[in-house]
């Protein structure tokens, strides 16, 4: 009797433990393989001259990634997935109407151009890619 009250309060404390998570029921953005070319001359590549300076690039990471120029030949790369629930098709970042932030329409968490968390409820920055010059006007994303 006595060693099933202790099995009980062992196997209770260790279902504690691993079921506390701080919150975090979803795991982080998927880290899928992603290296990608972009000659920054080319047509699809023009949205990066004009302010937002955004490009957005589908069918590559989880959900697309987005390409920003904070600063003449300074880029940053995230995946366009919403940190906060991540696996639901629905969290994927669009650009706001208003071109100063990126949104996400399904849990309405927002996103500066940097990928740092605006509004939440995300609780965790967005999953960045590494950015390098090949050559002129061509640039490199990967993970």
């Amino acid at each position: 009797m006595v060693v099933r009250i202790v099995l009980g309060f062992l196997l209770g404390i260790v279902a504690t433990i691993l079921g506390c998570n701080g919150g975090e029921d979803e795991p982080y953005i998927d880290n899928v393989p992603v290296r990608v070319e972009v000659i920054l001359t080319n047509i699809e590549a023009q949205p990066l001259r004009v302010y937002p300076n955004i490009l957005i690039l589908n069918n590559v990471g989880v959900k697309g990634i987005v390409l920003h120029q904070s600063a003449p030949n300074v880029f940053v790369a995230y995946d366009r997935a919403c940190s906060f629930r991540p696996s639901q098709a629905c969290e994927r970042l669009s650009l706001h109407s208003s071109g100063l932030y990126l949104v996400d329409s399904c849990c309405r968490s927002q996103f500066n151009h940097d990928g740092s968390i605006r509004i939440g409820p995300a609780y965790r920055p967005l999953r960045y890619y590494t950015t390098t010059f090949l050559a002129a006007n061509r640039l490199l994303i990967v993970n």
